[in-house]
């Protein structure tokens, strides 16, 4: 990968652009699986450019090689890509016969992107219906400029850790049951990307997919259980 920072979150691509992190809008009306789409909508241009630094793709120079993610969609509605359980990239140059997509200047960006932004293109392709993003309690605030005068909403983005968890839903409003769910999402997270930090180091890749995926299904029984502990009525 190139030696440049990269942006690994949303709020890393709103500081290298100087754009607001809050979407410009009021998506509160929508059901959750448009809320899902639009903000992915809203975020993949910004999230590709921010990606792609300096270099700008040019639709009418057909020696320019253009990369974008190609994704496979497994039987549980989950996009697998880059980072994930498997992933390919395609590349083509301008041409009459290929559409304009969201690319990046080489295979490197493109697995970047996915590895860390992977939610956004699950909202985006399959209209997940699920909390991808946290749309609880979302702040409003009232915003003007000489371009824009509307509402600007906070929009959360959940982590690995969070969606793991399920940290919004809790119906008793229960303080004990979210701390336990942050301790368990943050583990998670801290897993997650260690595991994904050394997937180029010379370790067995299967035994560190097996170690992976049993720690996290451990992480995720020990939250319900403490969950149940906590709740316990009877």
């Amino acid at each position: 990968m190139s030696k440049e920072k990269l942006p690994v979150n949303w709020s890393e691509v709103c500081n290298q652009l100087k754009i607001d992190e809050r979407l410009p809008f009021d998506l509160s009306m929508l059901p959750l699986v448009e809320r899902n789409y639009m903000v992915a909508a809203y975020k993949l241009p910004y999230i590709v450019r921010a990606i792609n630094g300096d270099w700008n793709s040019d639709y009418t120079n057909e020696n320019q090689y253009k990369y974008f993610p190609y994704f496979i969609v497994k039987t549980d509605g989950n996009v697998s890509g880059s980072g994930r359980s498997c992933h390919v990239y395609g590349h083509w140059r301008a041409a009459a016969f290929v559409g304009v997509r969201l690319c990046f200047e080489n295979k490197e960006k493109v697995e970047h992107c996915v590895k860390y932004f992977l939610p956004e293109y699950e909202a985006f392709l399959t209209y997940k219906n699920e909390n991808i993003f946290d749309f609880e309690n979302v702040e409003v605030k009232e915003v003007g400029n000489d371009k824009y005068e509307g509402k600007a909403v906070n929009v959360k983005h959940l982590t690995f850790g969070e969606q793991l968890v399920g940290l919004t839903f809790n119906p008793s409003n229960d303080s004990k049951v979210d701390k336990a769910k942050r301790l368990c999402a943050d583990l998670a997270d801290l897993v997650n990307q260690s595991f994904y930090e050394g997937e180029q180091d010379d370790k067995p890749l299967s035994l560190r997919h097996k170690l992976f995926n049993h720690t996290i299904g451990e992480i995720l029984n020990a939250q319900m259980n403490v969950v149940k502990v906590l709740t316990f009525k009877y």
